[in-house]
């Protein structure tokens, strides 16, 4: 099914933030109201916010006007088990409405626990609502709060610069935990080069964007604990868009992690295989979105449990070393949906780098 959409307002804003010296006056979308908090670190909180904002202006602008929208039908070739596309299709024509025809529907939901805007202790009260019959809850508390702490030290001694624990935020919920962190360890892209003498050279590159880095868990199993485990979801450099970037959104009761980018006319494929393998890549200049719930994803909610297999293949364009993997990467995207920008027509020709996966 396609479906075509010429243009629309966005009215998504919906978090207000506003800094009073040392204290941030802050309405939150989800989670617990909490309308005064003084800040931990007013300088990172409001780079910080920037950042995201910036983020969330990328996702709104990417899809602004677009056209010839297409929600990818499925392709067996994500996966050896058996998909519920229905399901899939169901959740992803969903997701495809709110962003392209309701868009005031989409939300950004604010972080119970930041470590720019709040102390480390805060965690204790915050990660203990999302599983508080867990008998190893504690352990993972104590563990997080001194993870926060060690990383808080080491931003001050660094004079402010940014390291992981002071880009660390959590969402909770009942039976959800998401942990939402920008890594300065991948924020460098691995290129493989030829040199004069012909032999092969691995470098880095700085890349132009913080990488943001999704773990997240749901669901509970018969002791009250996570039934997941930790499950990786992050801005993805190596099949579609090398400068793709992650989004955090909410969109009618479910947090939806939403990837945006373009097609190069080295990541692109041709029209023939966009068909064949159901709409899950596509020419280079399309735009794309994907989208991965944290009850929608391809694997631990699409995917009947008496089919799941521990160890599998992907297909070679989602997962370029064909190695086994020991868990299935839910970020396999439960939805893919590519469509034209208002410059359809202009493939951009700046070159794949990312030879080999870097992260």
């Amino acid at each position: 099914m396609a479906f075509q959409i010429n243009s629309f307002s966005n009215s998504a804003g919906k978090t207000r933030v506003c800094l009073l010296n040392l204290l941030m006056c802050i309405t939150f979308v989800v989670g617990a109201q909490v309308p005064y908090v003084e800040v931990f670190d007013t300088v990172g909180w409001e780079e910080e916010q920037n950042f995201y904002k910036q983020r969330q202006d990328q996702l709104l602008g990417h899809i602004k006007d677009a056209s010839n929208i297409e929600v990818a039908k499925g392709w067996q070739g994500v996966a050896p088990w058996q998909i519920n596309w229905d399901a899939q299709q169901k959740f992803c024509h969903r997701v495809a409405n709110v962003l392209f025809k309701e868009p005031y529907r989409l939300t950004f939901p604010e972080p119970q626990f930041s470590a720019y805007r709040d102390p480390a202790e805060k965690l204790r009260e915050v990660l203990t609502v999302s599983y508080p019959n867990c008998a190893t809850q504690n352990h993972d508390v104590e563990s997080s709060i001194r993870y926060v702490k060690e990383r808080y030290g080491r931003r001050k001694v660094n004079d402010g610069s940014l390291v992981r624990g002071g880009r660390t935020r959590y969402y909770v919920e009942k039976d959800l935990l998401i942990r939402e962190y920008r890594d300065p360890s991948l924020n460098y892209v691995e290129v493989l080069r030829l040199s004069q003498s012909g032999s092969r050279q691995l470098d880095r590159e700085l890349r132009d964007h913080d990488v943001v880095t999704y773990d997240y868990r749901a669901g509970l199993d018969s002791k009250g604990c996570p039934i997941w485990g930790s499950s990786v979801i992050k801005d993805n450099d190596w099949d579609r868009d090398e400068d793709s970037k992650m989004v955090l959104t909410r969109i009618d009761d479910e947090y939806v992690f939403i990837e945006i980018g373009t097609f190069s006319a080295a990541r692109g494929v041709s029209s023939v295989e966009a068909k064949s393998t159901g709409g899950w890549f596509s020419t280079a200049g399309k735009r794309y979105v994907t989208a991965t719930g944290v009850y929608n994803n391809l694997y631990y909610t699409l995917v009947p449990e008496s089919l799941r297999e521990k160890n599998f293949t992907y297909d070679a364009r989602l997962n370029i070393y064909g190695v086994e993997q020991n868990w299935a990467e839910p970020y396999a995207y439960a939805c893919v949906i590519n469509f034209d920008g208002p410059e359809a027509g202009r493939a951009s020709v700046k070159p794949a780098h990312s030879l080999v996966r870097g992260n």
